[in-house]
């Protein structure tokens, strides 16, 4: 909910960088996490910079657009590389925020930003552990934890040689397993996508010793879990 407040017309015609510092830093630390909040005052001085003279219906689409692409082109001054995708969008779901606000504040017709595209963030990663590294986790998930055995070893094994997480393992299906082509078809991701995994040959050699072993008379679909055959 806005604070009612009697907004004077010098604040409607002031530029960005007025409404800014006079309204919403104020309301970010009265309405947003200590956490985002620190953030906002992070970006805020960049846009003050970028909107140098800008009023607030001077921020329409084009210019939010070439804020978008000046962002995109950036480098990160640590490392010299380009800006990352979640950087871009952090920024400009800042501003955002602050026309956001001007717009229930009636003090511009719209919100530009809602007109343009955000950067497409993938927070895929891949990190292979090396032979020394699984051999570690494997003696210390042991010796602290006791929990490798012949039921969870498959379990761990997959995770490190596929990717999959938990949930899928552990409710992965046998007409998902093609130990033909060497792949398991899983019917939707994370992010509702379609996901192929190619299965190297240790992931592989543990989805066929747990084919050789599960239930093949039931027909229950719980029952055609993988994680049900010795998991």
């Amino acid at each position: 909910e806005i604070p009612k407040r009697d907004w004077s017309s010098d604040v409607c015609s002031s530029d960005l960088s007025n409404f800014v510092e006079d309204v919403y830093l104020q309301h970010s630390a009265d309405f947003h996490s200590p956490r985002w909040h620190a953030e906002v005052r992070k970006i805020v001085p960049l846009l003050i910079d970028f909107f140098d003279g800008y009023t607030l219906a001077q921020v329409n689409v084009h210019a939010v657009t070439r804020f978008k692409a000046t962002q995109s082109q950036a480098l990160n001054k640590a490392s010299g590389q380009p800006l990352a995708p979640a950087t871009v969008r952090q920024r400009l779901q800042v501003l955002s925020g602050i026309l956001s606000l001007a717009f229930k504040l009636e003090l511009i017709a719209s919100n530009p930003c809602e007109r343009v595209s955000k950067p497409v963030v993938d927070n895929a990663r891949d990190r292979v552990l090396s032979e020394a590294e699984e051999v570690e986790l494997f003696k210390v998930l042991n010796l602290r934890h006791g929990i490798v055995d012949t039921h969870t070893l498959p379990v761990i094994t997959l995770a490190l040689h596929t990717g999959l997480r938990k949930s899928e393992l552990l409710n992965l299906r046998w007409d998902e397993v093609d130990l033909i082509t060497g792949q398991i078809r899983r019917a939707t991701s994370k992010n509702k996508h379609r996901r192929r995994v190619q299965l190297n040959s240790v992931a592989r050699d543990v989805l066929e010793t747990l084919a050789h072993t599960r239930d093949r008379k039931s027909t229950r679909l719980n029952s055609s879990h993988v994680s049900e055959s010795r998991m």
